[in-house]
């Protein structure tokens, strides 16, 4: 029996796809990680917006100023989350690429010492 390169490839260019997906999921987690990063940081660095939007006697405190924060952001916050949830998921799925590629490895192994 002689060993079909075509599976491997077929694996390895999955693999590579795979890479070219990651480096995108997690070039998407990063660019929303910094924007909701900024903006968090713009209202902490003016806690009189809060004040004003709430009608607050007095200046918030950092539990308001971080409610208004999720409350203003929610969106952004929740598309943060599931980009870190898809990127997390890609990762697994390289993960399985390599097992099934290691396994392919073993086989060939295999193969070229029944030859020998």
């Amino acid at each position: 029996m002689e060993y079909d390169f075509k599976n491997y490839k077929n694996l390895l260019e999955s693999k590579n796809e795979k890479i070219k997906e990651l480096k995108d999921a997690v070039n998407s987690e990063v660019s929303l990680k910094l924007d909701l990063l900024h903006k968090s940081n713009e209202v902490k660095l003016h806690p009189d917006r809060v004040k004003e939007e709430y009608e607050l006697s007095k200046a918030p405190t950092e539990k308001q100023i971080q409610a208004y924060i999720d409350e203003k952001y929610s969106s952004l916050t929740n598309d943060y989350e599931l980009a870190k949830q898809n990127t997390s998921l890609i990762r697994k799925d390289l993960e399985l690429l390599d097992n099934r590629i290691s396994f392919e490895k073993y086989v060939l192994q295999l193969e070229l010492r029944k030859n020998e």
